[in-house]
This record gives structure tokens, sequence and C-alpha cells, in this order.
């Protein structure tokens, strides 16, 4: 299955971010995420079994395992003739969640992939295991997977065009460029990323709220995987939010954290008022990818940027979105998800520090929730495809709707997902499969989707 050209690359050792997702990892809380699509029309079975088998072919890392005790250190090495899972169903048949999240990766590859089908309709399900790629790496394999379906099943001149990938530029996918502000030294870097890691472990955030059956971890109906429920807001309701946003000179990323932390804020105090916890911490993700990621195959190329606040802090909205307005700005200027990194980096160097941190720390809450906002979904995809009506088409099929979850922690209960398609907004959630009920589930998205939609009016109303 492995061309020349990946076979080249093996073995590849892996890089600070991987090393960390194979020590987060744990069989209760594995560190996979996924992608759920939406199709209309049904899956010519050969073609898709040959999309996806092209697919793999243009992303070493989904058809590579670790080999933990090479020299050195653990390397990607080829799995050979062993492929990605592959499972076809029906379209009512649920998908084990307890089974489809465990990946380990020194068996076999980092991708599962599911179909379900009913009369007219397909759902795609692809699950990967964080220390082969990030959410935007795996937006990269769908549109190369509904490209190469595209292009065996189109009629017509309005055919997929797949990029050409550098596989060499994999080797650079743990490699930034590291931007110094001018009049700071290597030394004040340094011990700003310490100052940074010890008001990270002084300030505990408070997990979101359980009930009394959640704490008590008693069992709950199982989710069919990946459990993600979803919002969409309307193509006019999402061009309304952005005014809003531009009113206040934030962004719609900056509106999305704000109600996120007031939404969490209020949650906490309807659940536990005598107790509602000081500090709240959201998870945003951060793409660190530069021109010489361009045309790389699927792999990680980010980081991880922690935006805190106390819980009073959420009674005063406007001061909170200006907050963070200036925050996530400086965020994205001086890529401070960096700092994450580096912290990993420190601890490395000092042996066996990272491996006791992980496990004396690893139990503990590290975030409230995570908020992983894409952006564009298709601008993620470095195959071009055709549209019809603003939506992807690939031959026979047309992408409707594109869901994803990242992967959660422990003590992080839940965690949230945004992205617009056809110019709407989709907000996500997934909760804790242990512990979160899926009615406390919809209740918190709706939740959020309430302190969301009161923005719509602002722009209307100029305040």
């Amino acid at each position: 299955m492995c061309p020349s050209a990946s076979k080249a690359l093996f073995p590849l050792p892996l890089n600070l971010f991987e090393r960390y997702m194979l020590l987060d990892d744990r069989p209760d809380y594995p560190m996979t995420f996924a992608l759920q699509a939406r199709l209309a029309g049904q899956v010519r079975r050969a073609a898709f079994e040959a999309a996806l088998e092209e697919t793999v072919e243009r992303h070493p890392l989904l058809h590579a395992v670790v080999d933990t005790g090479a020299k050195g250190g653990a390397v990607w090495v080829d799995a050979g003739s062993v492929g990605p899972a592959l499972t076809w169903q029906g379209g009512n048949t649920p998908i084990d969640s307890t089974a489809a999240t465990r990946i380990d990766l020194r068996r076999e590859p980092g991708l599962r992939v599911w179909v379900r089908q009913d009369a007219d309709s397909t759902e795609v399900v692809l699950s990967v295991h964080h220390a082969c790629c990030d959410g935007i790496g795996l937006l990269q394999v769908l549109g190369d997977l509904l490209a190469s379906y595209g292009l065996r099943t189109a009629t017509g001149d309005a055919k997929p065009v797949l990029a050409p990938l550098d596989v060499g530029q994999l080797l650079a996918r743990g490699r930034f460029t590291v931007e110094i502000p001018e009049g700071i030294s290597r030394t004040r870097i340094l011990w700003d990323t310490l100052k940074e890691a010890a008001k990270w472990i002084g300030r505990p955030p408070t997990p979101l709220g359980l009930s009394r059956s959640e704490k008590a971890n008693e069992p709950t109906p199982p989710l069919s995987y990946p459990g993600i429920l979803f919002h969409t807001f309307s193509e006019a309701e999402t061009r309304r939010m952005r005014a809003a946003a531009r009113k206040r000179n934030a962004t719609l990323n900056d509106l999305l954290l704000r109600d996120l932390f007031v939404t969490c804020s209020e949650w906490n105090q309807t659940e536990h008022p005598s107790r509602p916890g000081r500090w709240l911490r959201i998870n945003m993700p951060q793409n660190l990818r530069e021109r010489q990621h361009d045309r790389m195959p699927a792999a990680n190329a980010m980081s991880q940027a922690f935006l805190t606040r106390r819980a009073a802090d959420c009674t005063d909205p406007k001061a909170l979105l200006e907050g963070l307005r200036r925050e996530t700005e400086a965020i994205r200027r001086w890529r401070l998800g960096l700092y994450f990194l580096g912290g990993l980096s420190i601890a490395e160097r000092i042996p066996g520090a990272l491996r006791l941190g992980m496990a004396l720390l690893g139990r503990r809450c590290h975030a409230t929730t995570v908020l992983t906002n894409i952006g564009e979904f298709t601008r993620r995809f470095t195959a071009r495809l055709p549209r019809r009506g603003g939506r992807i088409v690939a031959g026979d099929l047309i992408l409707e709707r594109l869901v994803g979850m990242p992967p959660l922690r422990p003590k992080t209960y839940a965690g949230f997902g945004a992205g617009t398609y056809a110019g709407e907004l989709t907000v996500t959630v997934r909760g804790d499969f242990h512990r979160f009920r899926a009615d406390r589930l919809e209740r918190l998205l709706r939740l959020y989707v309430a302190r969301l939609s009161a923005n719509i009016g602002v722009a209307d109303r100029g305040g």
C-alpha cells in the first residue's frame, strides 16, 4: 500500500507533539477524534474503497504504525498490507463508542472509517488518532477522499482535482518559525514560558458541573459514535453574528469564546450555586502551518493556547469580549501556542520529567472545555471540488453537512467545535462518554446556542 516516495520516508522519528499525544493516550480517554459527513446519495462501494486506498497512499502517517522499541526513540514505520479499518453498515446501526475510540498505534494505523447508508443518504465517519494528524489534516484527508471518489463517479466536465502533495514536507511537520519581538531576549522567552506554566498550574480550572448520577459514574445509555450534537445557524443568522462581532472590533471566534465562557459559568452556577468554582479555562487549538507546509500530507502542525478567566469575569460580557479580543489577537500575531510546545520541550529535556508529569497531572482538569473553530471547512481541503448551490459535489454525491469533535481528557466533560459550510455556522458539542448524559448534553448545547443567538440582533440594534 505504501508508495515508493513514502517508503523512503520511513522510519520517521515521532516529533514532540506526537510523543505527547501518545503519552496522553489512555484506554478510557483515548486521543482520537472524528469527522462526520452527511452526503445526499448512495456510495458506490467499489469506487469508495478504491478512493480510500488512493487517499491513504497520499497521506503516509495514515498507513503507518509506531515502533516504540526502535533505538533512539519511537518511530513511524510502514504498516505494510494493514490498511485502515473500513466498516459498512445500515444507516440505523449504531457505532459502538467504546470500541471505536481505541486505536493501538503499535498494531494498527491510526485511521478508521465507517460508511452507514439508508435509501437516499450516506453518513461517512472518519476517526483518527491525534498522534497521526490534527483536525485540519483530517479535513484534508476527507477532501481528498471525496475528490478521489468523485473522479471515479463524475460525469461531464465538472470533475474534482487532486492537488499534488510533497511527502518530504512531513520532515518539517514539527518545525515552526519563532518570531521574537524586538527587544525580547531568549532568556526572557524562557522565563515567560516558565511563568505561563506556573500560572497554568496555579490556577486550576473548574470542570463543568455534573449531576449526582454523573458524579457517581452511573451507567448512561450509550451514544452511537461519534456522539456529536449540533446546531446550524442559517446563512443570514451567520452574517448577522459576524456583523455583531465587527461592531465590537472582534471576530466571530471571539464571540464564540466569550459566549462559551458565559455558558460554562451559567451552567456551573445552576449546577452548583454554592460552589460554582473560581477559574474557567478554554483550550483553543492553534494552527501553526506555514508556507513550508503548504503541500504537506496530513499531519500535526498545531499547538494549544489556553484562555483562563475568573467566573466573576463572565458577569460583564462586554468587558469579557474586549479582553478576549486582545488576547486572541496576541495569540495569532505572536503564535503564543508555541509556549505550550516550549513547555513540553523543556520538560522532555529532563530525563523522565514529561512522563512523570503526565502521570502526576494526567487526571487533573486541564481545561473546563475546549473550542476548536476550524473556520470554513472546505477551505481546509487541498483538493478542488465542484459545487452546486454552494455545496460540494463529489461525483454522484453532495456533501450536505460536516461536523467534527475534539478528543477529551479526564475532567473535561464536554468539548465544543465550530465551523462554517455554505455560509452557515454550525456549533457542535461532544460529551464525556463515561460521565455526561445525552439529555444534559443537549441542554448544555441549547444554553450555548441561546447565548450565541442573542448576538443576532446586535447588528440591527446598533449596540
